[in-house]
């Protein structure tokens, strides 16, 4: 199953001069990255392409030489527009943080083509007719016991074929990926900063604090106003 996609040309990625230290919303999925990204699980993982395989909810991402459209593999009981947007969500934050320098990114040469899957789970291949077929890598252990025999014992490895459906889109977006694809990344102690305080910046920290303080002082000033209306009303009646 295949759809297509109007035109679009998202922000190139130069570095925007006008840098700030005020961060912007984020949705669920965004602020999973940036957990992500302040504490890789696993070494591999600060290069960025590993931010494409983990939550981008494709099984494949595609481009060719030109960087003139994108294909889009993923299941086909997803979505394509929430396909589509995870992808262009991922960009966006990733051009976000580091124009504003939450991250520093580093060129490598990663990409041995022009794809994007997870070769630990998936095999790519395509058919005669230039089709992409996706199979997911199986491995399970075998322990089978036969009568007056050693048995067998080992792994066994399958290969699944995955229904899927395929997005493809005129878009500059590859160039962008491409170039994070091919670059591991630099966590900022801001980062890991705003990550520690839940998602709140140390503007927001103080904004907060600043905030308690003064309802806290509303409070002692109208307890010490209603203590004071009090011991006068007692004072009159005492008279």
């Amino acid at each position: 199953m295949e759809n297509t996609a109007p035109n679009t040309s998202p922000l190139k990625h130069g570095i925007n001069l006008n840098t700030t230290t005020d961060m912007r919303s984020f949705s669920d999925t965004e602020k999973r990255i940036l957990r992500f990204m302040a504490y890789p699980p696993i070494p591999q993982d600060v290069c960025l392409i590993s931010i494409f395989e983990n939550f981008s909810d494709c099984y494949l991402i595609e481009w060719p030489e030109d960087c003139s459209s994108l294909e889009l593999v993923h299941a086909q009981d997803k979505d394509w527009k929430d396909v589509r947007n995870k992808i262009f969500d991922i960009i966006v934050l990733l051009q976000y943080l580091e124009s504003n320098q939450y991250i520093g990114v580093f060129q490598l040469n990663l990409l041995k083509d022009n794809q994007i899957f997870n070769r630990k789970k998936f095999e790519v291949e395509k058919d005669d007719k230039g089709n992409i077929l996706m199979w997911i890598i199986d491995t399970c252990k075998l322990n089978i016991k036969i009568p007056n025999d050693k048995g067998i014992e080992g792994e066994y490895t399958r290969k699944l074929l995955v229904e899927t459906s395929i997005l493809k889109e005129n878009t500059t977006a590859a160039e962008q990926i491409k170039r994070y694809a091919n670059s591991s990344f630099h966590a900022t102690q801001n980062l890991r900063d705003f990550v520690d305080n839940d998602f709140q910046t140390k503007e927001d920290l103080q904004y907060t604090q600043t905030r308690k303080q003064t309802w806290i002082a509303i409070w002692i000033s109208l307890c010490v106003g209603i203590g004071g209306i009090i011991a006068t009303i007692l004072t009159l009646f005492i008279k």
